[in-house]
């Protein structure tokens, strides 16, 4: 593997600082400069559209009717923008 990104939900979490972060992962600040120097943090904001892009959605009648009736509101899809400027890299 030549990099992994780790990406806070912020809509379950608050964002984190990076000491935070790194004890999450359970690595040092030192391992993070070397030995895991091509790992990247993010800090995700999802109620910012400028992060997400549309990836599909369903109609109200549409998730009626793929639910039995359970549910009635329109659906969206979104993914995370990966390269916005908005998202918090550290």
């Amino acid at each position: 593997m030549s990099a992994l990104d780790y990406l806070v939900a912020t809509g379950t979490h608050q964002p984190m600082e990076m000491e935070k972060i790194l004890r999450h992962v359970g690595i040092t600040p030192e391992e993070y400069k070397t030995k895991y120097s091509k790992i990247r943090f993010y800090n995700h904001s999802y109620n910012d559209p400028a992060q997400l892009n549309t990836i599909g959605s369903l109609t109200g009648s549409e998730m009626s009717e793929l639910s039995n009736g359970l549910f009635t509101d329109r659906w969206v899809s979104q993914s995370i923008s990966p390269f916005s400027s908005s998202i918090n890299c550290f």
